[in-house]
């Protein structure tokens, strides 16, 4: 059965039937892929002994036969991880097929590989797996951004308002390990039962997705000291960007500077502007500095 993410976590339970899970993903969406393993195995209960291994180009499946055939002996049910670096090779394919008439209510098998196109999706030992079990293959996108966070917080017992969502998915940008990050440190700041409100986001929340030297510029310049010292604190890492901050921060007193001096002469603050290559969003931004300050 093939799912999608949000589908995938509302499984209340998995079917008798399934006896396989395949997780397609690319690199970036590694740290839900771990979690995913996790969640199967709650799914399926406590009483499995768990086996974990990575798989090259190399790997032989002839040693997760051995573990189910010795499973058959000594009743135990076993959870069998084999997470592949890229994707399984054309023999790894056919050894995979060859092993799915072994699975059955004792072993079950979770298998992780590189994200799976549609022409790949659709080859034959692709669709021959997918009657067996569970295919999920992630794309990565914003709505599967949402789907996770919300199934962590749930975890935690916490809810989290949908501006307050809209504003953690806007600074990660569908950055897994980075929305993860920040969702356990608000679940680390809240205790259950709590819902997260915007105000609560806004205050805790670092922006990845614009946290750069241009954005601590726009913080200080709106007036935001508590936002521009936290974006400081994280940019000023190397002597590198030191260099930067303090080259922007010289060039952005020149430009009021200049403005206060032009606003003498005129007082239309579009034209106090000219020359000195500020546009867009940033004229707002150096009218709210420019009405703060007293030169």
């Amino acid at each position: 059965m093939l799912l999608n993410l949000n589908k995938f976590l509302q499984l209340q339970k998995v079917s008798s039937d399934a006896k396989l899970l395949l997780i397609s993903a690319s690199e970036e969406c590694s740290p839900v892929v771990h979690n995913l393993s996790e969640f199967m195995l709650k799914q399926l209960g406590s009483d499995y002994v768990r086996h974990s291994f990575s798989a090259d180009r190399y790997f032989n499946f002839q040693i997760i036969q051995e573990i189910i055939q010795s499973a058959s002996l000594f009743g135990d049910r076993n959870f069998i991880e084999v997470n592949f670096k890229t994707k399984p090779t054309l023999e790894q394919q056919k050894q995979l097929l060859n092993l799915l008439s072994l699975l059955d209510e004792q072993n079950f098998l979770c298998l992780s590989c590189d994200k799976l196109d549609k022409k790949e999706l659709a080859a034959p030992w692709a669709q021959q797996i997918e009657p067996a079990g569970l295919l999920l293959n992630l794309q990565g996108d914003a709505n599967e951004s949402r789907a996770w966070a919300i199934y962590l917080f749930k975890q935690a017992g916490l809810k989290i308002a949908e501006d307050g969502l809209d504003l953690l998915l806007s600074m990660n940008q569908n950055n897994f390990a980075q929305l993860q990050q920040e969702i356990s440190k608000l679940c680390l700041l809240y205790s259950a039962p709590y819902e997260i409100i915007l105000a609560d986001a806004k205050a805790n929340l670092v922006d990845n997705a614009q946290f750069n030297i241009f954005a601590l510029s726009n913080a200080y310049l709106s007036g935001d000291a508590c936002l521009a010292n936290k974006i400081f604190i994280n940019v000023c890492s190397s002597t590198e960007d030191s260099i930067l901050v303090l080259w922007n921060l010289a060039e952005d007193i020149r430009k009021l500077i200049r403005i206060k001096g032009a606003l003498k002469v005129d007082h239309n603050f579009n034209n106090a502007l000219n020359g000195l290559r500020i546009w867009g969003e940033n004229v707002a931004l150096f009218r709210q500095a420019n009405q703060r300050l007293a030169y």
